[in-house]
């Protein structure tokens, strides 16, 4: 038991030796070192979504006509009603871009376009 209470006391001796140090003043800021060389290039990103969906809301006006970017293609036009949706069966060229364009009982044109 002696031993025990001996071992504790040391430990604890040697445990709190450092806490009455005394800090010492701070010292004066030092200079600015150089800039190293710039790192290697990360990887590459993922890339994104070649495909994008574009909707016209203006259908009861001028019929929906809705088109894809000057670096896309028309993939699919859907006109969608009140109570059902069908493909566009009026496909146009307008000024050298495809357009689809639905009746005016369509409430909206979903189209999706791809990268060309």
């Amino acid at each position: 038991m002696r031993i025990t209470t001996l071992i504790a006391i040391l430990a604890a001796t040697v445990a709190l030796t450092g806490c009455n140090d005394r800090s010492g003043e701070v010292g004066a800021k030092g200079e600015t070192g150089i800039a190293g060389p710039p790192g290697p290039p990360g990887p590459a990103g993922i890339t994104g979504s070649s495909i994008r969906t574009v909707t016209s809301e203006s259908c009861s006006s001028n019929g929906c006509p809705t088109s894809c970017a000057d670096d896309e293609t028309l993939i699919s036009a859907i006109c969608v009603g009140t109570s059902s949706a069908k493909f566009s069966d009026n496909l146009q060229i307008e000024n050298g871009v495809l357009t689809a364009r639905c009746g005016p009982s369509t409430a909206r044109t979903i189209a999706t376009c791809a990268r060309k």
